[in-house]
């Protein structure tokens, strides 16, 4: 199974967070899959720190760009 990189707005008013990515992540995870998650404050959009952490997630270099503002959750 690919891994999966998945983000979202904690504001989000056109995919809400608790009917999207909080129900899906967890389903996602329970098939066994590799899910690298970040809720960032902020709404339906995708902020340039969070961008540089999914461009350097796919390069394989996570570990090299911090991303302020956003949460890791498991």
């Amino acid at each position: 199974s690919p891994p999966v990189f998945i983000s979202h707005g904690e504001r989000d008013e056109v995919l809400p967070i608790e009917a999207c990515s909080r129900r899906l992540v967890p389903l996602l995870q329970s098939q066994g899959l590799d899910v690298t998650y970040y809720e960032f404050e902020g709404g339906h959009t995708i902020p340039t720190e969070v961008g540089r952490k999914a461009f350097a997630w796919f390069l394989g270099l996570d570990a090299v760009i911090e991303t302020q503002g956003a949460k890791v959750r498991s």
